[in-house]
């Protein structure tokens, strides 16, 4: 499917130094204002890969504030990511029209758009918000198994 043309929403902004995304950025992400929970971080072209590298698993929402359905799901992602007690999980937002090259990037075809990546390595997606709500996307973040790097796993969270 190609993607939508994100750029055509922003005049063409210079490649960030370090290259793009930001190879050599150590840029701390901030909360995402949108979302407006301090468990939801506001991923950008610098700190987008480096930040989802550190975390086991990390569920992206892609939105645009002018967007009701976006709306809709701002509420379900916010609920879910104060309630996910997981160590080294994380919930992220980026803001498509604010970044539109890393949303062409990752190939988002409509927003929102939720990703999951497990140590920055893209898992699965839900495009149909309708349906995701805050608890199907707990679920998801806490019974996907993490991988480390020498091939351990990290077993999901059981609840009881």
């Amino acid at each position: 499917m190609p993607c939508f043309k994100w750029e055509a929403l922003l005049p063409k902004p210079p490649p960030p130094k370090g290259g793009f995304f930001g190879a050599s950025s150590t840029t701390t992400p901030k909360q995402d204002a949108y979302v407006g929970s301090s468990s939801v971080f506001a991923l950008d072209d610098q700190n987008f890969k480096p930040f989802l590298r550190t975390k086991d698993m990390a569920l992206v929402m892609f939105y645009q504030t002018n967007c009701k359905n976006c709306d809709f799901s701002k509420k379900h992602f916010k609920k879910a990511s104060e309630t996910t007690k997981r160590d080294n999980h994380a919930y992220a937002a980026v803001d498509c029209k604010k970044t539109p090259e890393l949303c062409c990037a990752e190939d988002i075809p409509f927003i929102p758009y939720f990703k999951l990546y497990c140590r920055g390595r893209f898992v699965g997606f839900n495009g149909d918000y309708k349906l995701f709500v805050h608890k199907n996307m707990k679920r998801w973040v806490e019974s996907m198994t993490a991988f480390t790097q020498m091939g351990h796993k990290i077993e999901p969270c059981r609840t009881k």
